[in-house]
């Protein structure tokens, strides 16, 4: 999904700062038929996302040495004729741990490297009081004999999401408004849409909907969940 890929696009973003070489952005256009045959509401197809995107590895790369890196800060590779490829995501545990201190640069390579119409979309999108992501898509329902933070890809309860929305209203002293942002459907979604002052994100690009829900002034996440994380 989006949010793994842009970890492979933040490491090479960073290192092509690092070493004054270009960033090409590749991989956006996968096609992932699973999404077709569970039905979900993304695809995962993301082009024309950025502007330095290729569908191809451009014909300089093709003629050089590839070198796989996992993370930004790796000094051996440093000034070496080649194309260095980013196409693993860190462990779970710290998805962020080599990017923590680019985070600023991060930040606006990502705005700067946004598609100038998805830019001035995203630039009159309202900001939301309470954003809450519901990750659904492939993670699936969680067993009764279960516990939650025992296993990984299920989906973080509804009650979860109701259950704090209701604790952060009763602070507020008021029903705050909340945009729900999900892959699921309406009909999957219908316990919390049917909150009072509760609303569906517009239908919208992925990376639209992950700009916009981080803009919120409070957020409601997903465990397990890469989107989130960003």
């Amino acid at each position: 999904g989006l949010g793994n890929k842009l970890f492979s696009w933040a490491s090479g973003a960073v290192f092509a700062k690092q070493n004054k070489c270009k960033h090409v952005v590749l991989g956006m256009t996968k096609i992932h038929p699973g999404t077709w045959i569970r039905k979900e509401k993304s695809k995962r197809f993301y082009r024309g996302y950025f502007q330095n995107e290729s569908l191809f590895r451009p014909l300089s790369n093709l003629l050089t040495k590839e070198i796989n890196l996992k993370q930004v800060d790796c000094d051996s590779v440093k000034y070496t004729t080649g194309h260095v490829v980013f196409s693993e995501i860190p462990h779970w545990s710290d998805y962020f741990i080599t990017l923590k201190e680019h985070r600023q640069f991060i930040k606006e390579c990502f705005f700067e490297s946004l598609n100038a119409t998805l830019l001035n979309e995203y630039k009159a999108l309202p900001t939301p009081e309470i954003g809450i992501h519901i990750r659904m898509g492939d993670f699936r329902i969680l067993n009764e004999d279960e516990e939650f933070s025992k296993v990984g890809l299920v989906r973080t309860p509804l009650a979860y999401f109701e259950e704090t929305l209701s604790k952060i209203r009763k602070a507020c002293g008021v029903d705050t408004p909340a945009i729900v942002f999900s892959d699921g459907t309406d009909e999957e979604l219908k316990e919390i849409l049917a909150l009072t002052n509760v609303t569906r994100a517009k239908d919208n690009k992925d990376i639209l909907h992950m700009a916009q829900l981080s803009t919120s002034k409070v957020l409601i996440l997903s465990a397990g969940s890469s989107f989130s994380k960003w």
